[in-house]
Order: structure tokens, then sequence, then C-alpha cells
């Protein structure tokens, strides 16, 4: 596994981020809420390396089917050794959120694809005044976007490691920071 999944894995497991969440109204259904549900819990507990272990068990290939044994192992040895590093060299923003849209896309072996668009916000002091009245004092960038999906064998949730083969052909890419 190269250390830009490392990358990938830091995000998808939360650690980067705190639980503030937006979300379409349009979008919103059943099958987001479980959804929904999945992605806040894993935002929740931002700087713990177990969290970011945890995450390389739900971990799918393109095709929708989750990482083999020996791939997760690899993907759990690669956060244990680098885990300190990446996170000392993210800059990490004064506030965060994230948007989740149901693409309506399918791989092979999942359910509806949902993307999850990361952002960052940052104050030139850190101040929650500035982002909520003096807004020229805080850039909001757009982090990376991950993809998540049902796994339609095991029901369970997952995310792309690099992205998902569409039943359609379309490539859905995960954007790294």
């Amino acid at each position: 596994m190269n250390p830009k999944s490392l990358v990938l894995i830091l995000i998808m497991s939360g650690g980067l981020f705190s639980s503030n969440l937006e979300i379409n109204e349009e979008e919103q259904s059943i099958h987001e809420d479980s959804a929904l549900n999945h992605i806040s819990s894993l935002f929740l507990d931002k700087y713990n390396v177990n969290i970011y272990i945890s995450a390389c068990e739900k971990l799918m290939y393109e095709n929708g089917m989750f990482y083999s044994y020996l791939d997760v192992n690899e993907c759990k040895k690669n956060v244990n050794k680098h885990y300190e590093q990446k996170m000392n060299d993210f800059v990490k923003p004064d506030f965060e959120y994230f948007t989740i849209k149901d693409t309506k896309e399918h791989a092979e072996y999942s359910g509806n694809i949902y993307k999850i668009n990361i952002f960052g916000v940052y104050c030139e002091d850190n101040s929650l005044t500035n982002l909520l009245i003096n807004h020229d004092k805080c850039n909001t960038k757009d982090i990376g976007s991950i993809y998540m999906a049902k796994n339609s064998i095991s029901g369970e949730l997952g995310y792309a490691g690099n992205g998902f083969e569409t039943t359609n052909g379309k490539y859905l890419k995960v954007v790294k920071p």
C-alpha cells in the first residue's frame, strides 16, 4: 500500500474532522440515514489511531468487494508505521464539515454509492467569531472526496480504497488531500 492511501484512510476514519455535517434535503432517504449514521460515528473520535486501523477493514476494491485479509493487514501495518508523521504533516482546519450525496451509481458488488465531500475552514486567528461574522477572514478549502457503499453480499458499509468502477462504466475516483 502506498503512503497516499494512508492519507485516505486517515480521512475516511474521521480522525481529521469533527462531526459537523451538511446534507442536501432532497438527497435524504432511508438508505442515506444508514450511510449518514456510519459516517458520523467515524468522525467522533478525531485522533485515535485505533479508528484509523479499524478503517482498513472497511476498504473496498473498485468492484465493491472488501479488501482481502492480506491487503487489510498491509493497510494496518502502514497506519501503524506512518500515523504520527501523517498527522503532523496535515494542516488541520479550524472547523470542518462534510456533505453526503447519493450518486445513484452502483459497482458490481455494491448498492448505491455515496459521495462524501470533505471541507476545511481556515480562519486567520482560529476564531469562531471570524467564522460567523467576519467571513472574509476565513477560507474554505475542499480537502477531498471519498465514496462509500453497502456491499451487496454482506450488507456492510465500506469505503472505496481508490475509487469505484460503476456498472455503467463510470469511474468514481477518490480525491486525496
